[in-house]
């Protein structure tokens, strides 16, 4: 919009009469245009303001979402004493448990996919996996193993890291 307004300038300046008319007639343009440029930029940052309500509401429903399941995940949330200590044995058990607890829990045009993706999954989760510590690694296992079949696996890693991270 500042170019509609550099144009306006030009106009004025370059006008061969000095009519008033045609001068509160250029006036009134160059207004108009800042006047839709003040719009514009009310506009895209009321744009903005909705888009961060709209993330708000959504971390509000997810953390809602997490803080009823938590009590349920809480109780499967053990380190047995018998446990693998290193991060190749606990991540291939819960990848193990992992693609169970999806098999079960996925409708079966899901489970086909959830098979085809297998390979790249497992290097993306295995790499995840050394992220996390041992024993949040072993509570996800123990979650997915015996936990409800309706759990998420994005609460089942919170309830983990929480507890054990």
């Amino acid at each position: 919009m500042s170019s509609c307004l550099g144009v306006l300038a030009l106009a004025l300046a370059c006008s061969t009469g000095d009519s008033s008319a045609e001068r509160k007639a250029v006036e009134a343009a160059a207004q108009q245009a800042r006047d839709i440029e003040a719009a514009e930029q009310r506009a895209q940052e009321d744009e903005a303001k909705r888009r961060v309500e709209a993330r708000k509401l959504e971390e509000e429903r997810e953390e809602r979402e997490y803080q009823d399941a938590k009590g349920a995940l809480e109780a499967f949330a053990k380190v047995p004493k018998k446990h693998p200590k290193g991060f190749g044995t606990a991540c291939d058990a819960m990848l193990v448990e992992y693609d169970g607890f999806m098999q079960k829990t996925l409708d079966p045009e899901a489970v086909e996919k959830w098979r085809a993706g297998s390979e790249d999954r497992i290097r993306v989760m295995r790499r995840k996996c050394h992220e996390r510590s041992v024993e949040v690694v072993v509570c996800e296992t123990q979650i997915l193993r015996k936990g409800p079949p309706d759990a998420e696996f994005g609460h089942i890693m919170r309830v983990c890291r929480d507890k054990f991270g």
